[in-house]
């Protein structure tokens, strides 16, 4: 019987016919889970939408319009910082969910739950065992820092400090493109995916 997840989410699960079969709490924890990765992706396209129309009304704006402009940069920085709690809220409910899941079927899945499966390293492009939704969240947190050095690079002109922020564009090109490459190095190394092991409940 397939389960229907958002009865389960709501939690009105109910057996429509004495024949059907109730579904196990494995079953049930393993659709909340599916329907939670659904939902990650669906408020990523959400919030993108938002983002992708502030940065092409800054583009539009400025430096014609520097109050717009400004304007549009605080609404793109709050949508980035609410995208990127959103992305560990998502990851927090799935990730229970799934521990939920090794709970429940540890007796009769236990090993596909705890073998760790190796890496096939042949040719250049093969697969690496990473977090798609740690990669997600590192790209929400730095779209955000990148709106506040907009902002600040804006607010730094309209205030009339104008040359300060002309004399600083080498400086300001030097520290984006260092660090897109330093957070490149921390998403490579800190985006992997880890095995985690089944908790003794003893």
């Amino acid at each position: 019987m397939a389960v229907d997840v958002k009865t389960v989410m709501q939690g009105e699960l109910t057996m429509e016919s004495a024949d059907e079969r109730r579904p196990s709490a494995l079953e049930i924890c393993l659709a909340a889970r599916e329907f939670e990765l659904e939902l990650f992706w669906k408020r990523a396209l959400f919030f993108w939408g938002f983002i992708a129309s502030a940065f092409i009304g800054f583009a539009s704006t400025y430096p014609d319009q520097p109050v717009i402009a400004i304007a549009i940069s605080c609404f793109g920085a709050v949508c980035s910082f609410c995208w990127t709690l959103a992305n560990r809220g998502s990851k927090y409910w799935y990730e229970s969910w799934e521990t939920k899941a090794k709970r429940a079927g540890k007796e009769v899945v236990k090993d596909l739950f705890e073998r760790e499966e190796k890496e096939n390293l042949d040719g250049l492009w093969h697969a690496k065992r990473f977090s798609v939704s740690r990669i997600a969240i590192a790209l929400s947190e730095y779209t955000c820092l990148l709106w506040l050095v907009i902002l600040s690079y804006q607010v730094l002109e309209y205030f009339g400090y104008r040359t300060i922020a002309r004399e600083s564009e080498g400086v300001m090109i030097a520290v984006l493109l260092l660090g897109a490459v330093l957070y490149i190095g921390l998403i490579f190394g800190f985006a992997r995916g880890k095995t985690k092991k089944l908790e003794d409940e003893s």
